[in-house]
């Protein structure tokens, strides 16, 4: 009678607790934190897993030193491969999984999370415990994990529809503000009244627009990869400083628009990078830099780099962070001054921390509420050419506009 007074305990602590969850990853760590606590275990990690993808990615772990060799997505999938591929949906002992773990000793146990028929994580228990005990945990863990699978697919069902309600409130005004410049030339066409001046606005502004609508949903489609690991890098050697030309001269029309001298010198320099990467991460920042600053104001790139590490630094006079804001900056989705009604998905610098991260670089902040920011990318050192010394370099589209200069 104890013992199922025990296990119904329980099993309502953990109905409370997912319930109370604000999202997936809180849920995980909740079902973590109430396992570890009730049953005494070393450590307890819940892990999601995408047979079809061969995906697997630690979604929580209590305590936090516990199961450190799983924090690589692919290489927790390679450990979990054995049990995956027997169908992982029984509750087991795996004597030897704490020697390859590198855990001290013990044993683990697997229990899965199944859900109409389809694994989806499982639980990761790290015991010393007796054979009697350990046989207690599993048939335990076995109604445990049955409650949690309903109560984790939930909350992952409320993440994926917050998802999609937030692409489609981000992309909805760039993509009515192209629209309505597109039936304008529509409408002056068939009037005959539009001239070659008003067509070059009205084309401007609807490729800006239609060019947010192509980051927004790139960084969303990106998010996905980045979630289930680190990003895929191509690397390739790369000229950067043509790099960062080609995309500061893409924000030209936008700074002119807000009255923003774009800035931008630096050395020219090669590096073993991923193009499409890193030209992701520099069009963030730039035009994160360019939204939140009013105009008239300043944005100023530079690149330099020597034998210890190639620098790129966006530095602007805009509204600026206060320390609470900078520690939360590269979070998920976390946006600030909403009060400025600035379009976004707080995706952009999340993503690029963790392009950057994945080039062996870093990516930090300095900033001034009301001064303006300076944000700092550190990459691997430079490949210097014999023929091609460092220099300085102005981007040709300076000539596009006489109110936004390439040079400082």
């Amino acid at each position: 009678m104890l013992e199922k007074i025990e296990e119904l305990s329980l099993l309502r602590a953990l109905s409370d607790r997912l319930a109370a969850a604000a999202d997936f990853g809180a849920a995980c760590q909740a079902l973590t934190d109430l396992v570890w606590a009730e049953r005494g275990a070393e450590g307890v990690a819940y892990v999601s897993v995408d047979s079809h993808r061969r995906a697997a990615r630690r979604e929580a772990v209590t305590p936090a030193q516990e199961f450190s060799a799983l924090a690589d997505a692919t290489c927790t999938y390679e450990l979990l491969a054995d049990v995956i591929a027997r169908g992982g949906t029984e509750v087991v002992r795996l004597p030897s999984f704490a020697w390859w773990l590198g855990l001290a000793g013990g044993t683990v146990i697997w229990a899965p999370t199944v859900l109409r028929g389809d694994l989806t994580g499982g639980l990761l228990i790290h015991t010393h415990g007796s054979d009697e005990e350990i046989a207690a945990d599993c048939r335990l863990l076995a109604i445990v994990v049955a409650m949690a699978a309903l109560g984790l697919d939930a909350a992952r069902t409320q993440v994926r529809e917050d998802f999609l309600a937030t692409l489609r409130h981000d992309i909805k005004n760039p993509l009515s503000v192209a629209l309505g410049y597109l039936d304008l030339i529509g409408d002056r066409l068939a009037d005959g009244g539009l001239e070659a001046d008003e067509l070059r606005r009205c084309m401007q502004a609807s490729t800006e627009s239609l060019k947010a609508v192509d980051d927004l949903v790139a960084n969303y489609l990106h998010l996905a990869v980045i979630d289930r690991g680190r990003p895929s890098i191509e690397k390739e050697e790369i000229d950067l400083g043509a790099v960062v030309s080609t995309v500061v001269s893409r924000f030209l029309p936008a700074a002119s628009e807000k009255e923003i001298a774009l800035t931008l010198r630096g050395a020219v320099v090669r590096v073993s990078a991923d193009r499409r990467q890193l030209t992701r991460v520099i069009g963030n920042l730039v035009d994160n830099a360019i939204k939140y600053t009013p105009g008239p104001g300043r944005v100023e790139v530079t690149l330099e780099a020597d034998d210890r590490a190639v620098v790129l630094t966006v530095r602007d006079t805009g509204m600026g962070l206060s320390a609470e804001d900078q520690a939360q900056l590269f979070q998920k989705s976390k946006r600030f001054h909403v009060h400025a009604r600035i379009p976004g998905s707080g995706l952009g610098l999340y993503l690029s921390k963790a392009i950057v991260e994945a080039h062996g670089g870093c990516i930090d902040v300095e900033s001034t509420p009301g001064e303006g920011s300076t944000f700092t990318v550190r990459l691997p050192a430079a490949i210097r050419l014999p023929s091609e010394p460092a220099a300085d370099f102005v981007s040709e589209a300076a000539a596009l506009e006489p109110t936004t200069s390439l040079a400082s």
